[in-house]
């Protein structure tokens, strides 16, 4: 159930100048921590809801669960088939409460959507690049390559792969170090697919070999109607 990059790099500064306060830079390093290292720590975490362990999803089902602010990824327990095909609805609210260098308090309040995206962001990583800051997400899958997509208030979602959904807040470690609230989602299967819940995605298929007479009909050179030869 993901898309999303940090400016990185800095230019040199006379001696003269003064540089940047400390905190300033751990500030900064912290913004651009790699996204797997933020992910990961809470990939395992468990959502409280009705789904059962290892649920393989089934035509007609619906699922409610939580999915608190303070997560990047939760584990929903739902297998999903290749070629099912959901709806997700999430309602509720998420909170941000910051106190910036002049000890002055911010907080920013948002729903499932997620906070507009502003040019401050472009120093963050989140999962979702195309997703609002603090936006509901989703992933079929754990691998590296499990593809991030964006849930919000409503999504339907066809999934051409088999896998574990995964569902998530669209921010980094950081944040979620701050944040209160959560996410109420349900999970309607529309289709529930087929294969077998875990099945590896694109497995081996047996191509024939590749005879004379199939390379015979393989031209070597094009030509234009005109009998021009092409590159």
């Amino acid at each position: 159930m993901l898309t999303s990059i940090a400016n990185r790099g800095s230019a040199l500064r006379p001696a003269s100048r003064s540089l940047l306060p400390i905190a300033a830079v751990a500030w900064l390093l912290l913004s651009v921590v790699p996204l797997s290292a933020q992910s990961d720590s809470s990939a395992s975490h468990p959502a409280s809801g009705t789904a059962p362990p290892g649920a393989t999803a089934a035509a007609g089902k619906s699922y409610e669960l939580d999915v608190p602010a303070t997560s990047v990824w939760v584990d929903t327990n739902i297998d999903l088939l290749a070629g099912a095909e959901i709806q997700l609805t999430a309602t509720g609210s998420a909170t941000y409460t910051s106190t910036d260098s002049k000890g002055q308090t911010k907080t920013q309040t948002f729903g499932p959507a997620g906070l507009a995206r502003g040019f401050r962001d472009l120093i963050h990583q989140y999962p979702a690049a195309n997703a609002g800051h603090g936006a509901l997400i989703g992933r079929v899958g754990s691998g590296d390559g499990a593809e991030i997509f964006t849930v919000g208030e409503s999504q339907k979602s066809d999934l051409p792969v088999p896998g574990r959904l995964f569902l998530g807040i669209n921010q980094g470690s950081r944040d979620a170090a701050i944040a209160t609230g959560s996410f109420h989602v349900t999970i309607a299967v529309l289709k529930a697919g087929t294969g077998a819940a875990g099945a590896a995605f694109l497995p081996d298929t047996p191509v024939a070999g590749a005879t004379a007479e199939l390379l015979a009909k393989i031209p070597r050179r094009v030509s234009d109607q005109a009998g021009n030869p092409g590159d």
